[in-house]
Order: C-alpha cells, then sequence, then structure tokens
C-alpha cells in the first residue's frame, strides 16, 4: 500500500512538472517615471521600448487594454516566443484638449498561450501628452450687423465673443486677442473705431467702442472685419466681417433742395448715395443720402463768392461695397446755381458788411438749374 502511493506521488510530481506553466514577467520598470508626448505626435512616433520574457519559453501576446485609450497606441512586436524587445508607439492623433485627459495610465498586458489557459501580467506607465497649439478660435456671436444713430458718441458699444478649446493657457481663450481692419485699411475707418478684449468666464469679449463721432452726412456705413487671434496675438486666426449703418439724425441746417437720381439697372437696382464735390461753396452746404441738401453752418458775407451764387456740384453713385463714392460708371454729376439773399430779400452785395446772415432764411433757385439737373441725372440711365 505505501509503495502504491509512493509511485502514486512521483507520478503526480512527474505531471505538475510537465504540465506547469509559469507567468511572463516584464524586464522593464517604470515605476514612478512619466513620459511626455505631444499631441502633435505623427503616427508612430516612439515612446518607449520594452522587454518581457516567459520562464518557460511559450508564445507571448501583448496589448494595450486600456478601453478609452488602447486606439491610440501600438505595441510591436506585438507577439514572440521567450523573450521580446517591443516597442510602444502612437497608432493616431493624439488629443488632450477637453474633455480629453491629458494625463493617462496606460496599462500594457502580457499574456502566454492563446485562448483563456494562459497567464497574464499586466503593468502600467504614466503619458502626459502636451499641448500644441491646434485648435482654432471659434467666434460665438451671432450679430454681424448693427445700426446706430450718428449722434450716438460717446456711448456705442459692440461685442463680438469668441472660444477656443486647447487645453494649455498660451493656447485657449485666455489668449485671444481681437484686431479691426477694413477692406482697403481706410485710414478713416480704423480712427473711428477701436477694440478692447477682457475675459468673461471661458469666452474673451471684443468691445468695440467710438474713437470719434459719427457722421452720416460724411460716412453712412461702415464695413470692417474683426480677427480672433490665440496665442497672444501670434498663433492661429479666425476673421468675421460686419457691418455698422449710421442713421440720420436731424443736426444740421433746413433743407433748401432735393435732388433724385435713380439705378439705370431696374432689374437689380443699388442705393443711391449722393456727395457735394469740391467747390468754393461747397464747405458751406451738405447733402445727405436721401439727396437733401441743406446749410451746414451760419454762413458770413466774407463766406460767399463774388455776385453771391453758389455753384454747387452734386455727385449721384452707386453703393458698392468697399467703396466709398462712384466711378465714372456708376455715377453722374449735376450742377445746381444757389443765389443767397439776406434778411431783406435784397442781394448781399448790396449790404453793408456788418455781421453774419442767415444762408437759409431766402434762397431764390434760379429755373436754369433744373434742365441741367434732369439732363445730367439722365445719364445713370443709360
Amino acid at each position: 500500500m505505501d509503495k502504491i502511493l509512493v509511485n502514486a506521488i512521483y507520478i503526480w510530481g512527474i505531471i505538475q512538472l510537465v504540465y506547469s506553466n509559469s507567468p511572463p514577467q516584464f524586464q522593464t520598470v517604470w515605476a514612478g517615471k512619466v513620459f511626455n508626448v505631444s499631441e502633435g505626435a505623427s503616427n508612430g512616433h516612439l515612446i518607449t521600448t520594452f522587454s518581457v520574457t516567459d520562464p518557460d519559453g511559450d508564445t507571448m501576446y501583448l496589448s494595450a487594454v486600456n478601453a478609452d485609450t488602447q486606439e491610440f497606441f501600438a505595441i510591436s512586436p506585438s507577439s514572440g516566443t521567450g523573450s521580446i524587445t517591443a516597442n510602444l508607439s502612437t497608432a493616431k492623433k493624439l488629443d488632450c484638449d477637453p474633455p480629453r485627459p491629458n494625463l493617462i495610465t496606460l496599462r500594457i498586458r502580457v499574456k502566454d498561450r492563446s485562448g483563456d489557459d494562459g497567464n497574464s501580467v499586466d503593468a502600467s506607465l504614466i503619458l502626459q501628452i502636451t499641448d500644441v497649439n491646434d485648435e482654432n478660435p471659434q467666434f460665438t456671436s451671432s450679430q454681424f450687423y448693427w445700426k446706430i444713430d450718428e449722434n450716438t458718441w460717446p456711448i456705442a458699444d459692440f461685442t463680438f465673443r469668441a472660444s477656443d478649446n486647447d487645453r494649455t493657457y498660451s493656447y485657449n481663450y485666455q489668449s485671444i486677442q481681437f484686431s479691426l481692419h477694413s477692406s482697403s485699411e481706410d485710414k478713416e475707418y480704423l480712427e473711428t473705431f477701436s477694440v478692447t478684449t477682457s475675459i468673461v468666464g471661458t469666452i474673451a469679449v471684443a468691445n468695440i467702442t467710438l474713437r470719434k463721432p459719427l457722421d452720416f452726412e460724411n460716412i453712412t456705413y461702415y464695413e470692417l472685419r474683426i480677427n480672433s487671434t490665440d496665442n497672444f496675438g501670434k498663433g492661429n486666426t479666425v476673421s468675421n466681417d460686419f457691418v455698422i449703418r449710421v442713421q440720420d439724425v436731424q443736426d444740421t441746417g433746413n433743407t433748401i433742395l432735393v435732388v433724385s437720381a435713380v439705378d439705370g439697372d431696374f432689374g437689380v437696382p443699388r442705393q443711391i448715395n449722393y456727395t457735394l464735390l469740391p467747390g468754393p461753396c461747397s464747405s458751406l452746404f451738405q447733402i445727405d443720402s436721401a439727396g437733401r441738401i441743406s446749410t451746414k453752418k451760419m454762413i458770413a458775407i466774407d463766406d460767399l463768392p463774388e455776385g453771391r451764387i453758389c455753384q454747387l456740384t452734386v455727385q449721384a453713385y452707386e453703393v458698392i461695397p468697399g467703396m466709398h463714392s462712384g466711378t465714372d460708371k456708376t455715377s453722374s454729376t449735376t450742377d445746381v446755381w444757389v443765389t443767397i439773399l439776406d434778411a431783406n430779400g435784397e442781394n448781399p452785395a448790396n449790404c453793408k458788411n456788418n455781421g453774419n446772415i442767415l444762408a437759409n432764411y431766402d434762397i431764390l433757385l434760379p429755373t436754369m438749374w433744373i434742365a441741367t439737373l434732369v439732363g445730367n441725372l439722365l445719364r445713370l440711365l443709360n
């Protein structure tokens, strides 16, 4: 009986020796080590090299087992026998911008034999994903057209909002700076408006304010472009165009006459604006976008030309985006003569020069200007 027992124990030991399976072993230790990887790293970028062995010489299989990050990394070779030196590399573009994490604990598993009967061992290493400026600022504002009265100064205030999803302070919304531009870098535009930047919550805000009063009789609308640039004005830039239309406010003298023109393109007519071309009396009168000619100021006798008859040259032009005046093909001119009388209905030439007179008190308009005006304006129909 004892002999049988001894033989059974011996045979059992032989079986255990033949069928025993020792687990694989990591030869590389990562405890306390952090690997820095840029989110701009190209596919196949080598992160680190490590070694594993199997005491029994079994075939081993290696893989990254994090469910949410394993797709970003590759291990090569992924299998081998006895001893393997493997490379851990990137498999696709990394992203550490919110909501994705920038610190990853990657778990690598080595298993001997295939199927469920093998041994497996896990080891972890820490990856710090460093940010690159790969996110553009984004405008969150939806309004890009404003109307403003010309007498708004100095209260007018327009705002734009922009965000940036980069993680790092130097690249995200906190680094955004705004700048104003016009299609032609018109000095008048850039001297009229200014922009400052502020941070509200997680949004960069552009505050556009007036630097000087608006004048409807001079410019009726402004086409501007606002740039949003991260990395404190040195990074990625996005742009948006916007329009500020100036609305007229009665801030000048009485209307003395009205001229009118129409666009000859009846299919798609453009808006018609008017301007007074430079001349001896152009500083005394003004014209608005409706063709109303009015006095600009109190007129002194010494301001008047000889004969006290003012010749005004009116230009009618189509409003074309990006232009402030007409061209030969989009404008026409006509002359208007205004004779100025003093308060007694007499020509100032016969009066003593003893002060100012009101130019809009009594104005005599010779009938000959009507034919000239109509004849010239008909050019717009051709």
